[in-house]
């Protein structure tokens, strides 16, 4: 079972690959909450945030990389990605390539507890 704390209404959200965090808030219809977005750290969190963005994980890595947390679909290896490091070097303006990113959009969104 898992549980969730909710501190506000803010919801995880994902895109395209290349996408920031800015562009797909902007679509939702909110904006980036960076202190959200970089508190995944753990494989609990990012399994979270990713379920709650409509995508199963079937592994994880850490990253210090400013697009985490997110994404790189390879046919059925889905690596979910987390920080490594708490905020160093995340930025809502941040793309990558290769993967699609996890983002908080809005106010604070639930983690794993």
């Amino acid at each position: 079972t898992t549980t969730t704390t909710t501190t506000g209404v803010g919801s995880w959200e994902t895109g395209d690959p290349n996408d920031s965090c800015d562009t797909i808030c902007s679509t939702a219809g909110s904006s980036c909450n960076a202190d959200s977005s970089m508190a995944i750290q753990s494989e609990a969190d990012v399994f979270f945030a990713a379920d709650q963005a409509g995508v199963t994980c079937t592994r994880s890595s850490s990253t210090s990389d400013a697009s985490a947390p997110g994404v790189v679909i390879n046919g059925l290896d889905v690596n979910c990605f987390y920080r490594s490091d708490a905020g160093s070097g995340f930025s809502c303006s941040a793309a990558n390539p290769a993967g699609q990113r996890f983002c908080c959009c809005g106010d604070a969104c639930p983690l794993a507890a």
